[in-house]
């Protein structure tokens, strides 16, 4: 498996500087990032033949063998093409570095996940969060390297298992490059966006810390009628109430972190609040043994006990588990959410 380098201004952070320049990623990285680290390694042994020493769930198994379907069926059709028209055999490239150069000079570098002649493949293993700005970069420096007009760029969402396909002409992708560089080269204005969570700067964060300050400013943006969450009874009000909900989260997160962080570890008293300890939840180690030891006919110990579905679809296969034990699976009720349109 290949490990990935990163550039100070690769493509990666573009998603983020296209809403807040003044974005600047943790140096840890949180759970979600590892299982997609480990997924784009799955992904990459599959096309490359080797083996893949990970551990994956069943879902995410799925989407990885999704993903590696959608790149092996356009590597065939060239293929199919090339025979009868071109006799070149086509070339399936996993983990591409592209570069981007201006004169001799290395602007940035990416790793492309899969490509194909002009054709780009990017695997997500998170929901679509608008990528178009990482795919320009990667679009740029392909068209670059290979001398292509323009390039097809597929993006892959394993969770969901559906794929976008835009075309990314080659001045339109050069054109984003220059406007990338004017906004990290610039005056980098902090905006509250959806990558503060992420951001180290999220503490400090002047835009945040603002908007803290100024929930009952005149701003006509964040300006509320009503600030008790249930009399607002207006839906465009509650539109903007959502809004800079969103915006605080990331600064409150932040702070508790900061707090945390000042008090537990550092050891620094915070005036009214106090560093408690909870006991740990307690569990069984050993089902049969503690059965044995409680006394309890097999019938009255079962039912005090839960089984973890996950844990035996992982043992069993997630369509086996289900075909047997059918009979005794039960599911609640569905709930419902409230999520931001794109």
């Amino acid at each position: 498996m290949t490990e990935r380098e990163h550039h100070p201004f690769g493509p990666s952070k573009w998603n983020a500087w296209a809403q807040c320049a003044a974005f600047d990623g943790k140096d840890e990285v949180g759970p979600a990032a590892e299982r997609g680290t480990v997924q784009h390694a799955a992904l990459e042994c599959l096309l490359t033949g080797t083996p893949f020493t990970g551990a994956l769930d069943d879902d995410e198994l799925e989407g990885i063998a999704w993903a590696e379907q959608c790149i092996r069926a356009t590597y065939d059709a060239e293929k199919r093409i090339a025979a009868r028209f071109y006799h070149l055999e086509p070339k399936l490239e996993s983990e591409l570095r592209v570069e981007y150069h201006e004169w001799d000079e290395l602007l940035y570098f990416g790793t492309a996940d899969a490509v194909i002649g002009n054709q780009i493949y990017d695997y997500k293993s998170g929901r679509d969060h608008g990528y178009e700005p990482q795919m320009y970069g990667y679009a740029a420096a392909l068209c670059q390297m290979r001398y292509y007009d323009h390039v097809m760029v597929h993006l892959l969402y394993g969770a969901t298992k559906h794929a976008t396909i835009k075309r990314i002409d080659k001045e339109v992708a050069y054109a984003y490059v220059e406007e990338m560089i004017a906004k990290r080269a610039g005056k980098r204005v902090p905006k509250p966006c959806d990558y503060c969570a992420w951001c180290q700067h999220a503490a400090t964060c002047p835009a945040l810390t603002e908007r803290a300050l100024t929930v009952n400013a005149s701003g006509a943006d964040w300006q509320l009628d009503n600030y008790a969450a249930f009399d607002i009874a207006d839906p465009n009000e509650m539109a903007k109430a959502l809004m800079l909900a969103h915006a605080l989260k990331a600064w409150c997160a932040s702070i508790e972190d900061a707090a945390h962080e000042m008090a537990v570890i550092r050891g620094e008293a915070i005036p009214g609040y106090k560093v408690t300890s909870r006991a740990g939840a307690r569990s069984i180690t050993d089902a049969l043994a503690a059965m044995q030891f409680s006394g309890l006919e097999p019938h009255e110990f079962i039912a005090a006990c839960s089984v973890k579905i996950g844990a035996l679809e992982k043992l069993l296969g997630k369509k086996e588990c289900a075909e047997k034990l059918a009979p005794v699976i039960t599911r609640g009720e569905n709930t419902m959410s409230l999520t931001k349109e794109k």
